[in-house]
């Protein structure tokens, strides 16, 4: 069989027609390296031979291209390139991309954890949840999360304590659970909590006040007298006020008519 036309496509890519009908799509590097030329003459077992070690470099091309973009896992290659090649193929594209160290898992995950320090307020058990998404070893995860955890400063956690300082509304004593949540959620564990000075600016006089009419409202159209107080009370105490401040406020206008169990 012989070579009888060389088509330029995108990306490098030519396709080599041949006089028995078949063809290949094959990269400027393989054109090369193959010496697939005008008039060349193959065998078939040439040709099938070709035809095998071109999908090996095109899987190694088509990682190149997708690793341009951005640092990949291993696991990540293995699942962008089996959509078109056999494990086989895979394997192989692999273990020249990993001793060419476009593969690095370790390398990834230190990059991965720079990103997450120097870019977001994220916490380490976020990087070991994106970690073990791409399905990095565990040894390699256990050094990154270390490795994050040991370069928190006290700094990061009192921007995030002050962002949520900005937007909360409600009690001093409830802004303490409130940050704990947000930080877990963040993907930080409690022992970063105590890295945070326990003493917050936060007069949440006018929050208290706000939430004992909403609350008194409430429970007024159902409720009077002891039963009222009671649940206003219970209310408030599930927002974090303390008894000592509640009572103060009910002490203020106890003598009104609003406690009274008569409802004329």
């Amino acid at each position: 069989m012989k070579v009888t036309k060389l088509v330029a496509l995108k990306n490098n890519f030519f396709r080599v027609e041949f006089d028995n009908g078949a063809h290949l799509r094959v990269h400027e590097e393989g054109l090369i390296k193959h010496m697939l030329y005008n008039s060349k003459e193959l065998t078939d077992e040439e040709f099938e031979q070709i035809k095998s070690t071109l999908d090996f470099d095109r899987a190694y091309i088509k990682a190149i291209h997708y690793i341009s973009f951005k640092l990949r896992s291993e696991y990540e290659i293995y699942t962008y390139l089996s959509e078109d090649f056999t494990d086989e193929v895979i394997a192989h594209a692999i273990e020249r991309l990993i001793n060419e160290n476009y593969i690095n898992d370790n390398i990834y995950a230190e990059a991965l954890k720079n990103t997450m320090l120097n870019t977001t307020d994220k916490g380490p058990l976020l990087l070991k949840r994106e970690l073990e998404k791409k399905r990095v070893s565990k040894t390699i995860i256990d050094d990154a999360v270390e490795a994050f955890k040991e370069s928190i400063e006290p700094e990061r956690l009192i921007k995030i304590r002050d962002k949520e300082l900005k937007r909360y509304k409600g009690s001093k004593n409830l802004f303490k659970q409130k940050l704990s949540e947000r930080l877990m959620t963040k993907g930080y564990t409690g022992e970063f909590l105590s890295m945070i000075p326990s003493e917050v600016e936060l007069d949440d006089a006018e929050f208290f006040e706000k939430d004992f009419e909403k609350y008194y409202n409430k429970h007024a159209r159902k409720y009077r007298g002891f039963d009222l107080k009671n649940r206003v009370i219970r209310s408030l105490l599930g927002r974090g006020y303390s008894y000592s401040q509640i009572d103060e406020r009910i002490g203020s206008i106890e003598d009104d008519f609003i406690w009274s169990d008569d409802e004329s």
